[in-house]
Order: structure tokens, then sequence, then C-alpha cells
């Protein structure tokens, strides 16, 4: 099934990019950890539970540090907030 994308005018439909079988995003990922190696780094993947959404890390292999996330830290809280706040103002409309 082919999904269509509006473009940022709105008027002319594109069709949306491919998404990669998971034999192509393996191969993908192991080529980017291969690359991340030569700089003594690592590619974590992992998923957020209370959001269910992924978080890509790049971390340091000598001091476990985090290099670069995404979504940021600061959003996944913003994230989280948001989904508490809109909980309550459901609780209160019922």
């Amino acid at each position: 099934m082919e999904k269509e994308v509006l473009s940022r005018g709105g008027q002319v439909p594109q069709k949306a990019p491919r998404q990669p079988d998971s034999e192509e995003l393996k191969r993908i990922l192991e080529e980017l950890q291969r690359r991340l190696d030569l700089f003594n780094k690592q590619l974590k993947i992992e998923i957020d539970r209370e959001l269910d959404i992924p978080v890509v890390k790049i971390v340091d292999k000598e001091t476990n540090e985090v290099i670069r996330q995404i979504p940021p830290e600061y959003l996944l809280k913003l994230m989280k907030n948001i989904d508490q706040m809109l909980g309550l103002l459901v609780n209160e409309r019922v």
C-alpha cells in the first residue's frame, strides 16, 4: 500500500519515501556501527517505555557518555509532561 504525502504547499500529492525492510535496515545499522567503531563510539537504540517511541543514542565506548541522543532528553521529558497534563485534563472532565 503506497502512501501519499502533500508537498509544502499542500497542493500536489507525492509518494512517501519507501520504508526499508528488516534486512535492509539491519545492513544499514551494521554499516553505521562499523563506521562508529572507527571513532570508538557505539550506536544504541532503545524504546522509551512510557512514550513507546525509539530513542537513538551515540555513546562513547570508553566513558559510556552519551554523545548524541535523538530525541534529546529534554524533549522526552517535555513529551512525558504533556502526556501527564493531558491525562489530568481527561480525568477532570470525567
